[in-house]
C-alpha cells in the first residue's frame, strides 16, 4: 500500500517538474523574442522621429521650444523620456504647462500651454498672472503699465520686488474690469489707479484690494446717474472723496 502510493506521488512530482520547466522554457523564448523585438522596433520606420511638431505659441518661440526639448530627429520614440522633457519645456519663462505625444509613423507633437501676457512692469518686461516674465518684446501690445520700484538683488543687478508686484495684481485685478491702464506702487503711501478714460484712484497705503472693490462699486453707481469722476480718493479710511470733471461750457461774446 506505502510502495504504491509512493510511486504515485513520485509519477506526479515528476509531471509537475515537467510542466514547470516547459513553462519557463516558454518565458524564456518570450522574453527573449520581446527583446529582439524592441531592439528591431528602434530601426522602425514607424517608431523613428521624423517630425517635431510645436503647437501653441508663435513662430518667434518654436525654435526655442524644439531645442529645449533635445529631441532629434531619428531617434526612436522608445526612447523619449516624456517627464523629462515636459520639465525642460516649462523651465523656459513664456511656458507654463507643456505636454508630450508620440504619434505614429515618426511624429512628436509638443503642445505648450503659454503665459497669457497679463502686463508691462516699468513698461519693459512683459509679464504673466503669476508674475513670471513673459518676454521683453513690447512692441504691439495693449496693457496696463505697473510701476515698480526695482531693487538691487545678486551681483548688483536690478529686479522688481516681488511683494510689490504681488499688491500691484491684486490691485489691478480688483479695477481690471473698469479698464486699467495704469498702476502705480512706486510710492506705497500713495499708490495709484489710473483707468482708461482718464479717471484717476488714489488708493494711499495698504488694503489695496479692499479699496479697490469699494472704487469700483462707486464708479459704477455714478457711470449709472452719468456722471463724470477726474479723481476718486480713497486714503482715507472713513470716506472717499469723488471729485468730479467740470464741464466747460463756451460762451458767445
Amino acid at each position: 500500500m506505502n510502495s504504491s502510493y509512493r510511486q504515485v506521488k513520485k509519477r506526479r512530482t515528476r509531471k509537475l517538474r515537467v510542466r514547470l520547466i516547459l513553462i519557463l522554457f516558454v518565458l524564456g523564448l518570450l522574453a527573449s523574442g520581446g527583446c529582439g523585438m524592441y531592439r528591431r522596433a528602434r530601426d522602425w520606420r514607424i517608431l523613428s522621429i521624423g517630425q517635431i511638431v510645436v503647437r501653441g505659441v508663435g513662430e518667434e518661440y518654436v525654435t526655442r521650444v524644439a531645442d529645449a526639448s533635445g529631441i532629434k530627429r531619428g531617434r526612436s520614440m522608445l526612447e523619449l523620456n516624456l517627464r523629462e522633457i515636459a520639465r525642460r519645456l516649462e523651465s523656459l519663462d513664456f511656458v507654463r504647462k507643456a505636454y508630450i505625444r508620440r504619434r505614429p509613423p515618426g511624429r512628436v507633437m509638443l503642445d505648450i500651454l503659454g503665459r497669457k501676457p497679463f502686463a508691462l512692469v516699468n513698461g519693459n518686461i512683459v509679464v504673466g498672472e503669476d508674475g513670471r516674465a513673459v518676454s521683453s518684446d513690447v512692441k504691439g501690445l495693449d496693457l496696463p503699465v505697473v510701476d515698480c520700484p526695482l531693487r538691487k538683488g545678486e551681483g548688483g543687478f536690478e529686479s522688481v520686488d516681488p511683494g510689490l508686484l504681488q499688491q500691484a495684481f491684486l490691485v489691478l485685478a480688483a479695477v481690471e474690469s473698469l479698464g486699467v491702464k495704469r498702476v502705480d506702487v512706486t510710492n506705497l503711501d500713495d499708490a495709484r489707479v489710473l483707468l482708461a478714460d482718464g479717471t484717476l484712484l488714489r488708493l494711499g497705503s495698504g488694503r489695496f484690494c479692499e479699496k479697490s472693490r469699494m472704487i469700483a462699486l462707486v464708479l459704477r453707481d455714478l457711470k449709472e446717474r452719468n456722471g463724470k469722476v477726474s479723481t476718486i480718493d480713497a486714503r482715507f479710511d472713513s470716506q472717499i472723496l469723488v471729485l468730479r470733471q467740470k464741464s466747460l461750457r463756451s460762451r458767445k461774446n
